[in-house]
């Protein structure tokens, strides 16, 4: 009978400390994972474009304004009476006008060399660019 008590002691000493091990190290390999995903796709949108227009740090805050701004304008779309009458052409059309909103609006923060790739970009991906 003690050795079935101290093999069971053993084994929960050793679940106890396996358990400690990993709550020391589960949270800096989550950190170290964490920074290099991204998991918004308005940050993923940014920082794609920080990329391929070489944007300054204004100019990636400035997107990141409007795409929060785009997103609001979104939300209260739907939020709408009219969203349930109008789901289809309606909503549709009123979402692609708040997506050209903010296209100009990331026009405007742009210098003169990235709105020629920006409008490349824009071509690139048809009609319109994937929106988060």
């Amino acid at each position: 009978m003690n050795r079935v008590r101290a093999w069971l002691l053993l084994v929960a000493m050793s679940c106890f400390g396996a358990g400690v091990a990993v709550g020391l190290v589960a949270p800096d390999v989550v950190n170290a994972v964490s920074t290099e995903m991204v998991w918004d796709a308005d940050e993923h949108f940014v920082r794609e474009y920080v990329e391929k227009l070489s944007l300054t740090p204004e100019q990636a805050d400035a997107m990141r304004m409007i795409l929060v701004a785009r997103d609001q304008e979104k939300i209260a779309l739907f939020k709408s009476p009219e969203a349930a009458q109008n789901l289809h052409a309606g909503l549709r059309r009123q979402l692609n006008d708040v997506n050209e909103r903010a296209d100009e609006r990331i026009h405007f923060i742009l210098d003169e060399q990235q709105r020629k790739r920006f409008a490349e970009l824009l071509d690139q991906k048809g009609d319109r660019w994937p929106r988060p």
